[in-house]
Parts: C-alpha cells; structure tokens; sequence
C-alpha cells in the first residue's frame, strides 16, 4: 500500500482547482522521467560471493522490470480519466453528496444502480489485451505504482476534512462464474489498501448479490475511488452461459454508470467479449455497451519483435555484464536464438535468461552467453510449453493460448511442475525437481549438442504451418 498525506497543489487547468481530491494529486508529465521510475534493474554483481549468494542474486531478476514502450502513454492516460473523474466528484459539493445518498439509498434495499444517476455521466473505460504473457499486467501494476493508491486527508483550505482518500484500486475477474466472487475480490483490494475488513463482513453475510454489489458502489464513492483496473477479463468467456455470471454490463453498472473510469485487461480470447455475440456478452447482439466499453485508448501488447527496442531493452537488462562468464557478448545470433526459443514473449525471456544464469553457475561454465546451452536449457526446462510457443511463433495466437499449460486459477504456468489445469492431484514437493535434479537428468554435455542442419530447420517450418493450420 502507498499511502501518503494529502499535500494540496493547484493545477493549469481551472476544472482540477478548488477540489482536495484533484489537487492531491500531482502528475509526473515528463516521458523520460516515467521511465526511470518504472525500470527496475536488480544489483547482480556476483564477484567474490559463494554458489548460494550467486544463486541469490540471479533470483532477483525476477523483479527486474524494463517498462514497456507504452508505460508513460498508459500513465497519462489513467492520470487523465483519474484527473477527470474527480473534477465531477467534488466532496465538497452538494451534488456529490447527493450522489452518494442515491447510491446509499439503493444499497438499504440491498440493490444497485444499474442505470445512469440523474447528473452523473457514463465514465469512460480502456482496454488493453495481448497474449498471455505479454507483459500487460506487469505493466500495469507498474505504472499504478507510480500514482499513491491512498491519500490521507485532514484539513483542506483551514476548514477540517477528514477522509482517506482511494485514489485507485486492481481486481482480477474470477475464474469461477460466481458473482459474488467478484464482489469478494473487490472488497478485498479494498481491505488490502485501506485496512479494513469488508471482504471478512461479506463473507459473514448471507445476502443477496445486489446487496453486495449496491456496497461495492457505496464504497467505491465512500473512499472517493478514483479508477479501477480490472484484469483477467477474458474469464468471462467461460461461464458467458451460466445464468447470472458476471457479465460486460455488471462491470459497467458496478463502475462506470456511477461516474469512475476502468481499464480492463483480457488476453487476446477475450476480444470476443467486445464481438456483441450472444455467447460472448450473455445477451442478445446488442453492441451498445461492447462500445461504451471501448470509449477510449485500446492499449495492444504483443512478443517483441527481434529488432525492437523493447526486445533489445530487456535482453540486455537480462544479461548484464557481472552475471555473464565470458564477458557479455551478445552478437546476433545469440539474440537470434534467444528470441526464437522464447517467441519474444517477456514471461518466457526472463524465466529462460534466468535459468541460463543458474545452470552456467552450477555446470561452472565458461561462457554464459552460449546457444547450445540455452538450447539444451529450453529442451529440459520448457517441453510442457513448447507446443504452445510453436503455435505463437506461427502466429496463431487463439491455438497458442488453448495450448498453453494452466494452474487452477486459469493462469498460464510457466514452469515445469505438475500442478496444471488438467491434473487434479497436487504435486508433492518432491515431484518438482530441483535445478541439480534438472541437470542431472538434461546431461548437459554441451558437446552432444548439434548444429540444426538445413533440412532440420526446414522441417521445423514445415511442422509450424502444420501446427498452424491443425483443427
């Protein structure tokens, strides 16, 4: 939680003025500045240390974050609806506490707004989706972290006002079709930003799912909450047919009817949730709110091209000097043969950069950066992954996404244990190996490892399109 006290800064444009919950915020409008902010590039010297610290240094890789070429695009987006959606919702304005009252009002008879409150516009709502892995979520969470979630108030213009101020709030869909599952993940980032105990109160409660989610919207108003971000849209597709499942217009009620923005995160399966079928919104072929749902910026993210600045930016973040034995020497081929095992997919690069790093530690290899171990590291790290990256390396993403391997929660797994989707018994510790059990059994002798020839990489073409063109 970032929490800060409320230091009040009036802005250039009138509207943002005379307002605690606008001039509490200030925005970092530099392009270059957002980026230093949001990269995080972990100490990975490792000279001197012993195996384990070495080792411990590589596993901070894992919170490295390179931000991606639409952070600042995104942060001023989300700053510009945030900034927008106050200025219609001053506290101190009699039509604000009017709204509030409808909403309260509503919630006593344990329903909710479902239509627009006379004097409060439709909010806007963003999009942003790409395939699973693509970084949208890191992303995101990313560039909300430069915003303070909760602003402390006290006093505003000599006169008391005593609120805490939510300036933002993330939820995921749940992977269930129950309703009140989205209702408990809502109370839930709620409790965890401000510390209090809704979720606990709900769970406890034996009333309807109106009654729930007329108090998601009175909380929502309560603690002034000035943006949503909702991820894992594309969850909606799978109970799009059971009888009151969440549906596109739910979030639409819960949230913008009552004047707060959203941006909402689906894989690329989920663009059939905007398609207006009767499959994909639960209704009729009625496209009004598929539209309203995309008022805004569509935010698209995808693999990294080989010749991008976002793939060059994060490979070389990845295999930085003090990690690489051999000195750090990517030339072409080696970047060639990286984007190509991991379909320049951000997930997949920096669980394989990482696992390179480990096993050069452990097999005490004199060069980090070599295409026949990362290779063999592929080969023995990423077989239940493999199908999948052939089929996005083709580019047909709606195979590679049904491919993926999952967790019970739906997520893409992307490691090698059995705790999938498809496998209803729970791996015990000792069914996942270890990384000395993995090179064991690789027998990584680098020496066994063969060029591709000609008609090798032929045929691997050959098995792509026909990969691509299965069903």
């Amino acid at each position: 939680m970032h929490t800060i006290n409320a230091h009040y800064i009036k802005h250039p444009v009138d509207e943002f003025n005379g307002n605690p919950l606008t001039e509490s915020i200030q925005v970092i409008e530099g392009k270059d500045e957002i980026f230093q902010k949001l990269t995080r590039i972990p100490v990975t010297d490792i000279e001197n240390l012993s195996s384990f610290y070495q080792m411990s240094r590589i596993g901070a890789l894992r919170n490295l974050h390179v931000p991606h070429q639409c952070s600042a695009a995104l942060y001023h987006k989300i700053m510009e609806l945030t900034l927008n959606c106050y200025s219609t919702r001053n506290p101190l304005d009699s039509h604000s506490v009017r709204t509030i009252y409808t909403v309260a009002q509503q919630a006593k008879k344990n329903t909710y707004i479902k239509d627009n409150i006379p004097g409060v516009t439709t909010a806007p709502s963003c999009l942003a989706h790409g395939p699973s892995g693509s970084s949208k979520s890191t992303t995101i969470k990313n560039v909300l972290s430069l915003i303070p979630q909760v602003i402390q108030h006290t006093t505003y213009e000599g006169e008391p006002f005593r609120q805490d101020q939510l300036v933002w709030v993330s939820l995921d869909c749940p992977s269930t079709p129950s309703p009140k599952a989205l209702a408990s993940n809502f109370f839930k980032a709620v409790d965890r930003a401000l510390g209090t105990n809704y979720n606990d109160t709900w769970e406890k409660s034996k009333l309807s799912v109106d009654a729930r989610f007329g108090n998601m919207q009175l909380i929502a108003l309560t603690h002034c909450i000035g943006f949503v971000h909702i991820d894992e849209l594309q969850f909606l597709l799978s109970y799009a047919k059971t009888k009151d499942a969440p549906t596109l217009q739910t979030i639409e009620a819960l949230f913008n009817k009552i004047g707060i923005p959203v941006l909402i995160t689906t894989t690329s399966a989920g663009l059939a949730l905007f398609e207006g079928t009767e499959a994909a919104c639960n209704d009729a072929p009625n496209l009004t709110t598929p539209r309203r749902m995309l008022s805004e910026w569509e935010f698209k993210f995808n693999t990294y091209p080989l010749a991008s600045t976002d793939f060059n930016n994060l490979i070389e973040a990845l295999y930085p000097r003090s990690l690489c034995s051999g000195g750090n020497t990517l030339d072409e081929s080696f970047r060639k043969t990286f984007h190509h095992l991991s379909a320049g997919l951000p997930a997949v690069m920096t669980r394989l950069a990482r696992l390179n790093h480990e096993y050069a530690i452990k097999l005490k290899s004199e060069k980090t950066i070599c295409e026949k171990l990362l290779q063999k590291i592929y080969r023995s790290q990423f077989s239940l992954l493999d199908k999948a990256l052939t089929y996005l390396r083709s580019g047909n993403i709606p195979a590679y996404e049904k491919e993926a391997p999952r967790t019970e929660d739906g997520n893409v797994n992307w490691s090698t244990n059995n705790n999938l989707q498809d496998n209803k018994k729970e791996a015990s510790p000792a069914a996942i190996p270890s990384i000395d059990d993995e090179i064991q059994t690789a027998n990584l002798n680098l020496n066994e490892i063969k060029e591709p020839t000609a008609i090798e990489v032929g045929l691997g073409a050959l098995q792509a399109k026909e990969l691509n063109h299965e069903k």
